[in-house]
């Protein structure tokens, strides 16, 4: 009988771009040789790009990445976080510079906190910016300003509390100076992970904004697109389907198609459609998006490699395996040109080869580059960390396969504690993890102990995917295998005969998986009629 392969796509983690709520920009990292430096990454090395882009000044890049190790970002979010201090501090000098009080007093505090933030001498310029005498209007620009100084320092739980504040002391019938406020504490909450206080603030900016604007204005489209992100984190797939295509289509008629902001969009989309299981319409968009920015920043650039890398994770899922390995390969040559061989993002790609390799039956390859990759992951993050989580679960996985089962066990039970204490139980990679581990017992021979995981890694899928979903057919397939060798066979079939259906309707009928499934099914039918 052939068993359906339980190999899952380093979930979550394929390098996917997204906007933040302050821009959509993507971030390109070189090196330098100045001694000030944060693991891989100098002062030097970014000041060109910050400089030019928000007018950033050596010593404040310095007082940026001092930030990001005093918050102890990881390694793989460096890029993210540096933008968006660096789209803070922006916001927060050009709101500083039209800032106009009536009174002299505070004008010179102002002035003083300006001084104060370009020196990095932020709990000053906080002091400052709350030391003010003028009426409400001005009392609530600088508490929105403190709460944009705190967003520098990624202090989100403060800077929501500013936030908060400058919204209550606005007065009546500032409604675009509110929608501004309302959006930087939907960001803010979205980044302590606080979904329905973020939707709310979000949700409230969108409507302002529909009131006051166009519906064909850029600002709607930036609010459709975060809250779509937003939509998309806690599983509200359709609804973030519908804001991202109205926010595309806004943009391509205002920017017209050839532009970033609609390959971010496009990327977004298309990430969403390979999140539900819907490869054939994310894949059109993705191929969109990598023109797009291969013609406006070159084929070198590293936001090529994210799309390289997602559109193969696509190919792949879709069973087009020859076509994804060059993608693959180019973008691992970007990453290390613009990055290096020992950054996060190489090891991802590193990870994401080797389980393409595992597919193609290359196991010795497979192998060491999923060594290669755990070896950079484990130097470069905390050993909580989901990345290494999600390699430990593939290289288990790649064991399994092998038949090497001793090896196997450890790493799924390590993948499996680190995901439970980061992610919590109701996670689609603790479903991965859990459905694994099942294929393990099943393989050594217990029944019982691989029923058991299976059950809970379908509850957890159907729960979080929804019934449709590949992965919910891949672990029906499973669960049928297990009843199957033990002559359960009308459940066998019946299982097997849904997960054929889920398989026909999601990959089609072309597909590794469908046939497999099909063959499962006939094989079923077989032992089930002797």
């Amino acid at each position: 009988m052939k068993k359906l392969n339980k190999y899952q796509l380093f979930a979550g983690v394929l390098l996917c771009y997204f906007s933040s709520a302050l821009a959509l920009n993507d971030t390109n990292i070189t090196q330098g040789d100045n001694n000030v430096t944060y693991n891989t990454y100098t002062v030097e090395g970014v000041y060109e790009r910050l400089h030019d882009k928000y007018g950033a000044t050596k010593l404040l890049i310095h007082n940026f990445i001092k930030t990001l190790k005093k918050e102890n970002v990881s390694p793989e979010n460096f890029e993210e976080k540096l933008e968006e201090i660096a789209q803070h501090y922006q916001i927060l000098i050009k709101r500083l510079e039209s800032f106009t009080p009536q009174d002299p007093e505070t004008d010179k505090l102002k002035q003083a906190a300006r001084v104060a933030l370009d020196k990095g001498e932020y709990l000053k310029a906080e002091r400052l910016l709350n030391h003010t005498n003028s009426q409400n209007k001005a009392v609530a620009a600088s508490k929105a300003s403190n709460g944009i100084l705190q967003m520098i320092q990624l202090k989100y739980a403060h800077a929501a509390a500013y936030f908060e504040e400058a919204i209550k002391l606005l007065p009546k019938g500032e409604e675009q100076i509110l929608i501004d406020y309302l959006h930087q504490a939907g960001f803010a909450y979205q980044n302590m992970s606080l979904y329905k206080k973020a939707q709310l603030f979000f949700e409230k900016s969108l409507i302002l904004r529909e009131k006051l604007f166009s519906k064909e204005s850029t600002k709607i489209a930036i609010a459709l697109n975060d809250l779509a992100f937003l939509y998309k984190l806690i599983g509200k797939y359709e609804q973030a389907l519908i804001l991202y295509q109205r926010a595309l289509k806004i943009y391509k008629k205002i920017l017209g198609s050839q532009n970033l902001e609609v390959a971010i969009i496009l990327n977004n989309l298309a990430k969403l459609y390979y999140t539900t299981g819907n490869y054939k319409q994310a894949l059109p968009l993705y191929q969109q998006s990598l023109q797009i920015r291969k013609k406006i920043l070159g084929s070198q650039h590293l936001s090529v490699a994210t799309i390289l890398n997602n559109l193969a994770g696509t190919y792949e899922s879709m069973g087009y395996y020859k076509q994804a390995l060059p993608l693959y390969q180019r973008g691992l040559q970007i990453i290390e040109k613009v990055l290096s061989n020992q950054h996060p993002y190489f090891a991802v790609t590193l990870n994401n080869l080797a389980g393409l390799h595992e597919l193609l039956g290359n196991y010795k390859q497979a192998l060491s580059l999923y060594q290669q990759a755990l070896k950079i992951i484990e130097q470069v993050l905390d050993n909580q960390h989901p990345y290494i989580a999600t390699i430990l679960n593939n290289l288990a996985e790649l064991y399994s396969t092998m038949k090497y089962y001793k090896q196997a066990l450890p790493l799924y039970q390590r993948s499996l504690k680190i995901r439970k204490e980061v992610l919590g139980s109701q996670h689609p990679d603790i479903a991965t993890t859990l459905n694994n581990l099942g294929g393990l017992y099943y393989s050594i021979g217990d029944y019982k102990q691989a029923l058991a995981l299976y059950d809970q890694s379908l509850e957890t899928r159907e729960k979080v995917l929804g019934n449709e979903h590949s992965s919910v057919a891949i672990t029906l397939s499973n669960l049928a295998a297990v009843y199957l060798s033990m002559k359960n066979y009308k459940k066998a079939l019946f299982l097997f005969k849904k997960a054929l259906i889920i398989m026909q309707n999601k990959l089609g009928a072309e597909h590794p998986y469908t046939k497999t499934a099909i063959a499962n099914y006939e094989h079923a039918k077989k032992m089930d009629q002797q």
